[in-house]
């Protein structure tokens, strides 16, 4: 699992229902590990829309943007969570392999 899959999330509802946030899969016609490298303490920063029309970019299956929101945006709590599994190019790349979680916060999606 690379880059595109690495990312998801999980949704918690107020209702209580808990979902996870996945891109839609595609069909690569290459699929190859890339790095960046980041400072102790550091961060890098995904730009997510939790889309839902192919259309528009990325799409992302189960996202709170699918949910009803009446005009006043759909509450959440959400955390990220993004592993890379170890395999053979990751090894040869020297990429790190594991999993990370966010805290968990509070949003409001806008549709």
């Amino acid at each position: 699992m690379w880059g595109h899959s690495a990312l998801s999330f999980e949704i918690i509802y107020p209702n209580g229902q808990k979902t996870r946030s996945v891109r839609a899969k595609l069909i690569w016609d290459k699929n190859f590990p890339s790095t960046v490298t980041i400072a102790p303490h550091g961060f890098y920063v995904f730009n997510v829309t939790f889309n839902t029309d192919p259309k528009e970019g990325d799409v992302w299956q189960n996202s709170p943007r699918s949910k009803e929101s009446y005009d006043h945006g759909v509450s959440c709590r959400v955390r990220a969570i993004y592993s890379i599994e170890s395999s053979k190019q990751a090894t040869e790349a020297k990429a790190w392999t594991g999993t990370v979680n966010s805290p968990v916060r509070s949003y409001i999606i806008w549709p």
